[in-house]
């Protein structure tokens, strides 16, 4: 059944526990207008010992983000941030994300992050604007890379995700 609620103004109770809450039923999902966040993901490794070696390769799924699509025409918007140091300024070093769909073919979505020779935290950013269904499954992978025979090491990446409601 579908059907339409208007309402000019919509308020939770003004006292006890739940002040000024309103709630969505279990197993329910609000969207928002245009611009609004309709979930969020969110892997790390904190471990500051761990150094991550990528040496002329990509290296794949130090973190993971799995969403179930809410919005077919949705965007997803990520942020991968890592600490990195680089041997050498030849050859990049690259960070993002391989995405894939219901477990089907990979897209990888990267930008060149860092070019000194200490230690530094980088950070980019990318929007995926591919639509699809709404309940499919979308795996973000890390992706680091490096693309010269040098040793690039990462520390304490971290990878946020948001659908985003068009």
């Amino acid at each position: 059944m579908a059907g339409t609620l208007q309402v000019e103004n919509l308020i939770g109770p003004t006292t006890g526990a739940n002040t000024n809450l309103v709630r969505m039923g279990s197993g329910q999902t609000f969207i928002g207008g245009p611009g609004s966040i309709i979930q969020v993901g969110y892997d790390e490794k904190t471990d500051n010992g761990i150094n991550y070696s990528v040496s002329n390769a990509t290296l794949y799924n130090t973190l993971r983000v799995t969403l179930t699509r809410k919005q077919a025409d949705s965007y997803f918007l990520f942020q991968l941030s890592t600490i990195i140091y680089r041997a050498s300024t030849s050859g990049e070093a690259r960070a993002g994300v391989r995405f894939s769909v219901n477990g089907g073919s990979t897209t990888n979505y990267w930008k060149y992050i860092a070019d000194g020779t200490a230690w530094n935290r980088s950070a980019m950013q990318h929007k995926i604007t591919t639509t699809g269904s709404i309940g499919d499954t979308c795996v973000f992978e890390s992706m680091l890379q490096n693309t010269v025979a040098t040793d690039n090491r990462f520390r304490t990446p971290d990878l946020s995700v948001w659908e985003i409601a068009v």
